[in-house]
């Protein structure tokens, strides 16, 4: 079943958070809300838990108008971040808890719970104490205990932000497995850009109360709308465009800018404050000027080798940019202080300003 949240609106106090905002969560989709801290992510999050009541406006799982059912009758799963399970239950018990509260007996209740904490590989540390378990053990828990009881909608409120890097990946394609297999619509909040383009079926981007932009993973980042998107997903490199140039080359466009002229094959209609956005990655070094494609002279002003990746932070006359590539593409040829050549692709898109 489809959510949707329908000319939803909401203040504290003075400040409002949301103006009559609308969204709609496809049905068995992994979707997430991802947005800068106070962006509103976790407000619409409890909004669907039942937490959290709108001023105005509607919540519908399906067909059924649930914005004034309270939590305990929405039959939703929810996963926090700070795991939330009870400190004096055993893992076993914690499980089961929400089985109980359904008005399950003991041993069918075991039964599931036990077959749930095999799923996710505890099933040997049942009769073990919360304050036992790692952070790791603690989450999967937390996860058992909102899928065990087979709820209509899961929601997962930042669960991986407190673990390790290596942990977070591991959970996270568990995360993903365990939906797949339920079917569950499921709704992510997170913060973490590279956790949400890895995990997600959709991602609305949100900023100061307003989804600005709803799409696939691959869309959010190869197309994005506004300079906030290109820049909060992936970090794009901004170049403010001046004006459109007249005269253009078969399909490429011409812009002037602060560094020079540069091309995009992107439609996008001319307007003010547009912007070019262009990925790190695809940024390259050339040793010359072709008049073929647009470049800017810069110098290098940090190099990080990361590995397999370096970046290269290069100062322009339209700020610095940041270049990603291999590390065995410019091995140690390029150094602080050159002065370089960077070409900008034509397929660079175009963002609006705001």
């Amino acid at each position: 079943m489809d959510l949707v949240f329908s000319s939803i609106s909401q203040s504290y106090g003075q400040q409002q958070l949301f103006n009559a905002l609308q969204l709609t969560i496809p049905s068995g989709s992994f979707f997430t809300l991802l947005g800068p801290s106070g962006c509103g992510k976790t407000t619409l999050l409890r909004m669907l838990a039942g937490f959290v009541r709108p001023d105005a406006g509607q919540i519908y799982f399906g067909d059924q108008d649930v914005t004034r059912i309270p939590a305990h009758k929405r039959n939703v799963g929810m996963v926090f971040q700070d795991y939330a399970l009870f400190p004096d239950r055993s893992v076993l018990d914690n499980v089961n808890y929400g089985l109980w509260a359904r008005g399950y007996s003991k041993s069918d209740a075991k039964s599931a719970s036990l077959k749930m904490l095999a799923r996710v590989g505890l099933a040997t540390l049942a009769d073990r104490m919360p304050s036992e378990l790692s952070g790791g053990q603690r989450q999967r828990v937390a996860m058992a205990r909102a899928l065990v009881i087979k709820p209509s909608v899961l929601l997962l409120d930042e669960p991986l932000s407190a673990l390790d890097v290596k942990l977070r990946v591991e959970l996270r394609d568990m995360v993903r497995e365990l939906q797949k297999e339920a079917g569950l619509t499921t709704v992510f909040v997170t913060h973490d850009q590279e956790e949400a383009l890895s995990i997600s079926d959709h991602i609305a981007v949100m900023r100061s109360g307003e989804v600005v932009q709803v799409g696939t993973p691959h869309a959010i980042y190869a197309q994005p709308e506004t300079r906030f998107t290109a820049d909060f997903v992936g970090g794009a490199n901004i170049i403010p465009l001046q004006q459109e140039l007249i005269k253009s080359v078969a399909e490429v466009r011409r812009f002037s800018s602060s560094a020079g002229v540069l091309h995009s094959l992107h439609s996008r209609p001319w307007e003010q404050g547009l912007c070019l956005a262009v990925r790190p990655e695809k940024l390259r070094f050339v040793e010359a000027v072709d008049k073929q494609e647009a470049v800017i002279a810069g110098q290098i002003q940090t190099v990080e080798f990361l590995g397999a990746l370096t970046r290269y932070k290069v100062r322009t006359a339209c700020g610095d940019l940041w270049l990603n590539a291999w590390s065995h593409t410019y091995g140690e040829r390029k150094k602080v202080q050159d002065q370089v050549w960077l070409a900008i692709p034509a397929d660079a898109v175009l963002v609006r300003g705001s």
